[in-house]
């Protein structure tokens, strides 16, 4: 990466208010009769329900040691607060490690169990290659929208490969915008200790209207999309989708009408609203850091070129430690091996690729860019935040050539 990237992050790390020191790791101890020979770290004394900010934990870390406990509820939480201790204990004791704390909100009642996995999408690069193209025309059209063209991308990207929408996606359409009420719901039940089921699971089979609620409206409308796919498979106009697969060998599967309506939505939730946030970071970096953003201008690439195109890729990486969007521990990472690069990878290499290949993004001079205007939370999303986009050849130029391919 640029060394002048490298410098401005130096400099931005001594100016910023996040934590001072990395909380990188938890581990729940659970509630026995024999807790009391258990020697439990050192730690404050807090209400049982609290919910600490990192910046109040790494006041902990600095004032009881690199490995404390809280007490949460019926349970201890053991937060490790050092790198260099998380790495002993994890090499040492990795097979103990390997598991996160049970989240009985966002996993057994918002989400009902349901395992998922991705399933293979190199087959659906042309429809990400063309999308991305429609990036390009959409910033030409209007530049200072370019974070909703982004989630718009990112939205059409994942409605087609997972149920096979071929029709345009506006910000506008009913769907995403359940989707959008969706998401932060399913976010904030993921945050440990949000919700009192999370620390005393019997309150699960109490009713509880707020999660039954959200729940019911969550699967009406999931199953609403995957019986759009199946109305489609019946008539044979389908078009490839992951619904579509799910549906055509549900025998093979095994899975039940739930556990497809869940499946396929999993994805949507996972991949548009991460996807869309790390472009944008990504964006923010090369308007931050111009050095280091003209050093990866090249031809326009295509997926062929990601193995050779290593400048933009090391600015992908990079921008995604700098502003990792789920910051969990809310810091900076040292060790680039240590960060979130999450889902969307074609999608956002593609998207990245053709903007960076096709403008030259800066800030704002009337309107500069806050580098710590971000959303806390599970994915971190940016704040509204100006650019200014140049085209790196003539705007007919480029029209014609995205809208020829696109």
């Amino acid at each position: 990466m640029s060394p002048v990237f490298d410098h401005r992050i130096r400099e931005f790390r001594t100016k910023s208010a996040y934590v001072s020191e990395p909380i990188i790791d938890s581990e729940l101890v659970e509630p026995t009769i024999f807790n009391y020979i258990l020697h439990l770290p050192p730690g404050p004394s807090e209400p049982p329900f609290g919910h600490h900010e990192p910046r109040k934990i790494a006041q902990w870390i600095n004032e009881y040691g690199p490995v404390i406990s809280l007490n949460k509820g019926k349970d201890v939480l053991v937060i490790v607060g050092r790198c260099q201790e998380a790495i002993d204990i994890m090499e040492k004791q990795g097979a103990s490690l390997a598991d996160r704390p049970r989240s009985v909100a966002g996993s057994e009642i918002l989400g009902r169990r349901i395992l998922t996995h991705t399933p293979p999408i190199k087959t659906y690069e042309p429809v990400q290659f063309a999308y991305a193209h429609n990036i390009v025309l959409d910033l030409l059209d209007s530049p200072t929208l370019h974070q909703l063209h982004i989630k718009r991308f990112a939205a059409s990207v994942i409605l087609r490969i997972v149920y096979g929408k071929t029709t345009l996606t506006l910000l506008s359409d009913p769907f995403l915008l359940q989707l959008q009420n969706m998401i932060p719901r399913f976010q904030s039940a993921m945050m440990p200790s949000t919700y009192l089921v999370d620390k005393y699971p019997i309150l699960k089979y109490i009713p509880v209207f707020i999660f039954e609620d959200g729940r019911e409206e969550e699967y009406e409308m999931l199953f609403g999309k995957l019986n759009w796919v199946k109305s489609q498979v019946e008539s044979n106009v389908a078009a490839d989708s992951v619904a579509k697969d799910l549906l055509m060998h549900r025998d093979d599967n095994q899975l039940s009408k739930m556990k497809m309506t869940y499946l396929s939505g999993s994805l949507i939730g996972a991949a548009a609203d991460t996807t869309a946030v790390a472009i944008s970071t990504v964006m923010m970096a090369a308007a931050c850091f111009p050095c280091a953003q003209a050093r990866i201008h090249s031809r326009s690439p295509t997926f062929e070129d990601w193995p050779r195109l290593v400048q933009p890729q090391a600015f992908i990486l990079e921008a995604l430690r700098w502003r990792p969007v789920n910051p969990i521990d809310g810091e900076i990472k040292d060790n680039m091996r240590l960060f979130t690069f999450g889902s969307g990878r074609r999608s956002m290499y593609i998207a990245i690729a053709l903007l960076l290949w096709s403008f030259t993004l800066a800030e704002d001079p009337s309107n500069p860019i806050d580098g710590t205007a971000f959303t806390p939370g599970i994915v971190s999303h940016q704040k509204r935040f100006s650019l200014t986009f140049t085209p790196r050849m003539s705007e007919t130029s480029l029209e014609i050539i995205f809208s020829s391919t696109g």
